[in-house]
């Protein structure tokens, strides 16, 4: 069942002071469909931020196509203002499988392609300003 509801919302830079981006570490866009909004609307603050930040995204392909981009411009405009993508690894998020423990997942490793794997509904992405193979 689709019901449609009104948030209000607000740039990136208008949300976050200049000190908080300057010292964060990491931030987590889940916005339920509107990460390249998001992405889009914050790219000065995300330009201008320290090189130390990472940025983890839910993609979701359909929901991207929904905002009338694709994955790959999405990947390309994080590119632009200097970030590399990381595919974040998961089995799922089925809360019947978290016990016992599972083992840590292995780290992120680069995206080298311009989409997610084939067949992948859905990925976290991390994107980092460091150049490597495997982010550790």
């Amino acid at each position: 069942v689709w019901r449609t509801t009104t948030v209000r919302s607000a740039p990136l830079d208008a949300l976050l002071s200049e000190a908080q981006v300057r010292t964060a570490r990491v931030l987590k866009v889940d916005v339920e469909g509107g990460e390249w909004a998001v992405l889009q609307g914050g790219a000065a603050l995300l330009r201008d931020a320290p090189p130390t930040l990472e940025v983890v995204v839910e993609v979701t392909p359909r929901w991207v196509e929904l905002q009338g981009t694709t994955v790959r411009e999405l990947l390309q405009h994080m590119r632009g203002l200097g970030f590399w993508p990381y595919l974040l690894p998961h089995d799922d998020y089925e809360i019947a499988r978290a016990l016992p423990p599972p083992p840590p997942p292995p780290p992120p490793r680069r995206l080298r392609s311009d989409g997610l794997p084939v067949g992948c509904e859905q990925a976290d992405l991390v994107f980092s300003r460091r150049d490597v193979e495997v982010l550790t």
